[in-house]
């Protein structure tokens, strides 16, 4: 007799959230005595350097909240992103480590740190040196986790 295989918890749409809804839930698992840790990005084309850092970003707690960039302020070049919003947040959701997915409509992450207030808040290794970040957003994200009484944390594996 042959079995069916395991089905997941949650399927991969069911993950995908709102901002506000994402707050709720972070306040919840908080108050359970849960780490939230949040990771913020494009993540347009998912490859081994995403997964790798999403892995390394689960470590640091019990919640992983994975919020992206809303379509028209993805600034990657022409013709990006490849793949639309709904996809991408799909994408991710249906990562294993990935708890909870939703799309941020500002171009920085403040103000989804402000909302889900972060124990841990990851970015890759290409973020870590500030004078780089030609955008100057990781600072003032840096201030808005730490604000809330979180920490930053920057991933150390492969990156494309």
């Amino acid at each position: 007799m042959t079995q069916k295989p395991n089905r997941p918890a949650r399927e991969a749409r069911g993950k995908v959230k709102t901002l506000d809804e994402l707050g709720v839930i972070a306040e919840e698992a908080r108050n359970a005595g849960l780490k939230i840790v949040l990771a913020h990005g494009v993540y347009d084309l998912v490859h081994m350097g995403h997964v790798r850092h999403l892995e390394a970003a689960r470590r640091e707690g019990d919640v992983l909240i994975v919020t992206i960039t809303t379509d028209h302020l993805v600034n990657k070049g022409p013709g990006r992103p490849i793949f639309a919003e709904n996809l991408r947040a799909e994408m991710l959701a249906a990562l294993e480590y990935v708890d909870w997915v939703g799309i941020s409509k500002t171009p920085s992450a403040e103000a989804v740190l402000d909302i889900i207030r972060p124990d841990v808040y990851v970015k890759g290794a290409d973020y870590e040196n500030p004078e780089e970040d030609l955008t100057g957003n990781v600072s003032r994200e840096r201030d808005a986790v730490e604000k809330h009484g979180g920490r930053m944390v920057f991933t150390k594996d492969i990156t494309f």
